[in-house]
């Protein structure tokens, strides 16, 4: 596995396992390459919480999984799955906007749960 590739699955891991802390929801689902299921059961982070598979053009190509986390919308699952692709690829030039995108969708998901009631599973 090329050096890039480690950096970057170490980066996602540290990411997902600091939204999984800041809202307490631990392990996501496997269910790869679903984009999520609309509100169920009370919870406000109903969608995502899937693995997201993609594949770089450069770098010799290779399959990347990485969790895509519970998140508030459907919209906030394809950013973070962009986020993902964006820094995997090393695709520089949309560093910037995948970043400004994804902190936008956490900050939307931080509030979600704050407003959410204590029973919510994924907060």
């Amino acid at each position: 596995m090329q050096l890039s590739t480690k950096l970057f699955l170490i980066s996602a891991l540290i990411v997902t396992k600091v939204i999984a802390s800041a809202c307490d929801i631990g392990e996501t689902s496997s269910d790869s390459g679903s984009s999520g299921s609309g509100s169920s059961g009370g919870t406000v982070l109903s969608f995502g919480g899937y693995n997201y598979n993609f594949e770089c053009s450069s770098f010799g190509g290779g399959s990347n999984t990485v969790p895509i986390p519970p998140t508030s919308s459907s919209s906030c699952a394809r950013v973070y799955e962009n986020y993902s692709l964006t820094y995997g690829c090393n695709l520089i030039d949309d560093f910037a906007s995948a970043q400004s995108a994804y902190e936008s969708c956490y900050a939307q998901d931080m509030a979600a749960c704050a407003s959410a009631s204590s029973s919510d599973p994924n907060c």
